[in-house]
């Protein structure tokens, strides 16, 4: 525990320094987030809704500012958060299944890799949708193992919020459906 919770603080220290010292600058989905987050920030709950640039993220980063009295930066530190934690299940699922060792290479090599670190600095809501993609999974694989469906709560909201990040999440809740009745018929 000691060992991942340094390797989460360096994680993403490293990604605060970067956030502090560059010059990255909005493009235009980054100024919508912004503005949504403003949004959600100032109560205008309806304002905030959109058909394309869904509402989680946004929501997120809206707490975030609430730290961080800017909305470039409180939209790339929710980046960071989400892009840090996508560690914890990775570990998990890699030490279950394959072995503590790989799990410590595995992570730290994650923790340096360039498209998830660049990735994680960029105010866009693929780093969360990410993190709850693959915490999604690591609870459908634990539904699966346990074979009680004590975890499916926690999968349906993961993938609900999933949902509300990217919509793309809707495909995952519709296989994540198909396993879990493949499973069931399985047993019967």
């Amino acid at each position: 525990k000691i060992f991942l919770t340094s390797v989460l603080s360096v994680a993403f220290l490293l990604r605060i320094v970067v956030i502090k010292n560059s010059d990255l600058t909005f493009f235009s989905d980054d100024a919508i987030y912004a503005s949504l987050a403003r949004f959600f920030y100032e109560g205008k709950i309806t304002a905030a809704m959109h058909p394309t640039w869904l509402p989680f993220y946004p929501f997120l980063s809206s707490i975030v500012y609430r730290a961080i009295p800017s909305w470039e930066t409180a939209l790339r530190v929710t980046s960071a958060i989400s892009s840090t934690l996508i560690l914890i299940p990775i570990y998990f699922l890699a030490k279950k299944h394959i072995s503590s060792i790989f799990a410590f290479v595995l992570i730290i090599f994650l923790t340096l890799f360039k498209p998830i670190f660049y990735l994680s600095l960029m105010p866009l809501s693929d780093s969360l949708a990410c993190l709850l993609t693959i915490l999604a999974l690591v609870l459908t694989i634990k539904t699966i193992e346990r074979e009680t469906l004590k975890y499916s709560f926690f999968t349906g909201v993961t993938f609900g919020l999933l949902y509300l990040t990217r919509s793309e999440g809707l495909m995952f809740l519709g296989l994540t459906f198909i396993f879990l009745l493949l499973h069931l018929l399985k047993e019967i």
